[in-house]
């Protein structure tokens, strides 16, 4: 079971920039739902890393972003799933 931490938004703003870098120009996305786990006090600096899939239409989906925060001895100390909806922009 994780530890209880209090939570930092990394994980979103992480998850969010990778999805966001890899959307077509015309398509938006929405966080729907999103998963944390911590596991380990971050002490100091650490690293966050997202990994998605890269959607090439603006077709409307749910798309699930991974995100993994590790510590500078490359220890995960948090994991999270942001479940996001894709779709195309509003005209």
């Amino acid at each position: 079971m994780g530890q209880a931490s209090r939570p930092s938004g990394r994980d979103a703003l992480t998850g969010n920039t990778a999805l966001a870098y890899s959307l077509p120009d015309d398509a938006r996305f929405i966080v729907a739902k999103m998963n944390v786990e911590y596991l380990a006090k971050a002490r100091g600096t650490i690293r966050a890393i997202a990994t998605c899939e890269v959607p090439r239409t603006s077709e409307r989906r749910e798309l699930e972003v991974l995100v993994r925060i590790e510590n500078a001895e490359g220890k995960e100390v948090t994991r999270g799933t942001l479940s996001s909806l894709v779709g195309p922009k509003k005209t």
